[in-house]
């Protein structure tokens, strides 16, 4: 946190409101977006879109010989103050990277590869994740043991854990077990009793919260 002070400030300094953070997380992750089109940064790339989509038609599928890219729109950002916010994304990627480059056995790849903002969408560009790692042996293939922790300890209520997915799924490339793909929440319920960032919430429902997270872990 001492070399990342800017992240440190939107994480941990409790003088800043949940509306106040928000707006620095976005401020801090439009600094890292590249501002370009989808078919001008793939044509770079070398990738073409083959006609198909992904998760429900909200993704696009882009290919390169056997690689694949995957592309989502996402203008939820406009939304006053949330409640998701594919910057929220975007500044998670960016932690994760970080904290991963820190120590390997921190952080982990969350299928990010890169991020357009054109000024009113922000599209999301990731590889192919599976979400059906609740079909394998649950307890050895969920990442709750783990990567909460390291969550609660960067200041982080994850909020999207309720569906059957848990808003986590097996990464492309990377080791057999799910890792939380969508960390875009700000808030769930209310900002007040409901922010994803902890520093925002009083002491007694900032320790519900972190403890709600543990609950369904056997």
């Amino acid at each position: 946190m001492a070399q990342n002070l800017k992240i440190k400030t939107i994480l941990w300094d409790s003088s800043y409101s949940t509306a106040e953070t928000v707006e620095m997380m976005m401020t801090y992750s439009k600094s890292l977006v590249r501002e370009t089109d989808v078919a001008t940064y793939m044509k770079e790339k070398g990738y073409v879109h083959n006609g198909a989509h992904f998760d429900g038609n909200k993704r696009t599928v882009w290919t390169k010989g056997k690689s694949v890219l995957t592309v989502k729109a996402a203008r939820d950002w406009k939304e006053h103050n949330g409640p998701n916010n594919g910057f929220m994304r975007v500044f998670m990627h960016n932690v994760l990277t970080k904290l991963h480059e820190h120590n390997p056995i921190y952080g982990w790849d969350d299928s990010l590869v890169d991020a357009l903002f054109d000024g009113e969408a922000l599209y999301l560009i990731n590889k192919p994740y599976s979400e059906q790692w609740r079909c394998a042996d649950v307890e050895r293939t969920t990442p709750r043991h783990w990567t909460i922790p390291q969550l609660h300890y960067l200041g982080l209520y994850a909020a999207d854990i309720a569906n059957k997915a848990q808003n986590m799924a097996i990464v492309e490339g990377q080791p057999d077990f799910a890792v939380p793909v969508d960390l875009d929440a700000t808030w769930r319920g209310s900002p007040t009793t409901g922010s994803a960032f902890l520093k925002t919430l009083p002491m007694e429902i900032r320790i519900q919260k972190m403890e709600g997270n543990y609950a369904h872990i056997k």
